[in-house]
């Protein structure tokens, strides 16, 4: 298979980042918002789920702007990607730090089951790394809810967005797993 070809996979790779300036966030005095990831999986159309990444991987979303985390690349059949999803580790650890350096538990609504949903759809193209970079807006994707006893409730309310999309380059690997004499 040439890699001018139309046909055959391609691959994926997420980059996970953060928006630069989260100064209006509604929680802007937390000094860290930490979430562990499990795996972050994609869909493509008419097929199963494909694993991208297995963790844990413990990330501080606070951090993203300057530390940006690429998961993948992986093989993955061309074609259109509908959604991809971030499962958290039901483990944790998952928490907020607080302005006095002491930790609140960060509730994660179905963070750790179906995970953290992105719809698409994203294209891949054959011979082809699609690379998805993705804004994960930490401070605008946290909800404080007084309860009314000792300790208020944290809440990850994902807020994601596609920065940008790109394809670079790749190998071809033909579906079979053989050798592609026609990459140099």
């Amino acid at each position: 298979m040439a890699c001018g070809s139309s046909t055959g996979p391609g691959m994926l790779a997420v980059k996970l980042t953060a928006p630069v300036n989260t100064a209006a966030a509604p929680v802007n005095s937390l000094q860290g918002i930490i979430v562990t990831i499990d795996e972050v999986t994609a869909n493509p159309e008419g097929g199963g789920w494909i694993q991208i990444f297995t963790g844990p991987l413990t990330v501080d979303l606070l951090q993203l702007p300057t530390d940006t985390r690429q998961l993948g690349p992986v093989q993955i059949p061309s074609g259109a990607i509908t959604q991809v999803r971030f499962v958290l580790d039901p483990n944790g650890p998952q928490y907020v730090v607080l302005p006095d350096g002491s930790h609140a538990d960060l509730k994660t609504p179905s963070g750790d089951t179906s995970g953290l949903k992105l719809n698409g759809p994203f294209q891949v193209q054959p011979c082809k790394t699609h690379v998805l970079v993705l804004d994960f807006d930490g401070p605008n994707a946290i909800e404080y809810h007084p309860t009314g006893g000792p300790s208020a409730e944290w809440i990850l309310s994902p807020v994601i967005h596609v920065r940008s999309e790109s394809d670079q380059d790749g190998s071809c690997v033909p579906p079979d797993g053989g050798t592609d004499s026609g990459i140099g």
